[in-house]
């Protein structure tokens, strides 16, 4: 299959983000965003969608990671809305899954052909991290990504205890509707 790239870079009060991926590429990932848990969750949406996925971003993480999260999410939403704009063959569009991460079951809905955002997130987290991200900081990920990308996300996580399970199920989730919403089909 063919690659298509999209590219995204930004510099925002100190903070230097940028973002390339294929949306047809081998779920290699290379990524640097200075929050361990986050570079973990990012490399699980590129080897599970299938995308290759390069993030590099350097800022200002000492007061917390809300203001990297919100970048990361903006440019991978921006570089993704770039590479499905020059998608030329049918696509599916709508992609869902629904997978078990131990205790939890996550499930997401998105439609990547909407021209604009709508964001739901019906999930919920016992401790305020995982590591050194905040867990709030994941919902501000997807809906900024979302918005940018300007797709229609839902995601959900039922049965959690475990807040690592939660969100590894959820970015794999996520993963999977993405690599379905993008797979291409024969028009009869």
């Amino acid at each position: 299959m063919e690659s298509i790239i999209g590219k995204s870079s930004q510099y925002f009060h100190g903070f230097d983000v940028s973002v390339k991926i294929d949306l047809y590429g081998r779920g290699n990932a290379i990524i640097n965003t200075g929050i361990g848990f986050l570079n973990h969750m990012l490399e699980l949406l590129s080897k599970h969608s299938s995308m290759d996925i390069s993030i590099d971003c350097s800022g200002d993480i000492k007061v917390d990671d809300h203001h990297t999260v919100d970048e990361i999410g903006m440019n991978l939403g921006l570089a993704f809305k770039t590479a499905l704009s020059k998608i030329s063959s049918p696509i599916n569009r709508y992609g869902f899954s629904s997978i078990p991460m131990d205790e939890v079951m996550s499930t997401v809905v998105i439609d990547v052909g909407a021209k604009r955002s709508s964001f739901i997130f019906d999930v919920l987290f016992a401790s305020s991290h995982v590591g050194e991200l905040a867990t709030a900081s994941i919902r501000e990920f997807w809906n900024m990504f979302s918005q940018k990308a300007e797709v229609n996300l839902i995601c959900k996580s039922e049965y959690g205890i475990n807040d690592h399970h939660i969100a590894e199920g959820l970015f794999k989730c996520v993963a999977h509707a993405i690599k379905q919403s993008i797979s291409y089909y024969e028009v009869k």
